[in-house]
């Protein structure tokens, strides 16, 4: 596992912390494949999971495609969606 380069606390906004670490973009390619794939198959995935993941799949595309100026908001931080 990547050691974080930075974390902490976002200071304009107590609410968000940030974390900066090394990116592995061809793990990150594969599990975006996978990710999609089970979203796509006839699986027993939920509408709701299916939306989840699909934002999973939009967080690595981030990653993959070199965005780097977005910041990732998680659950811990107050928010529902990337």
């Amino acid at each position: 596992m990547a050691t974080p380069i930075q974390m902490g606390i976002d200071p304009n906004n107590h609410n968000r912390c940030f974390i900066s670490v090394p990116c592995d973009i061809g793990y990150m390619k594969s599990q975006r494949e996978v990710l999609y794939a089970m979203v796509n198959a006839d699986s027993a995935l939920t509408p709701n999971e299916k939306q989840q993941m699909l934002h999973l799949v939009g967080f690595l595309d981030h990653f993959i495609h070199g965005v780097y100026s977005v910041t990732a908001e998680y659950h811990t931080a107050n928010r529902s969606s990337y």
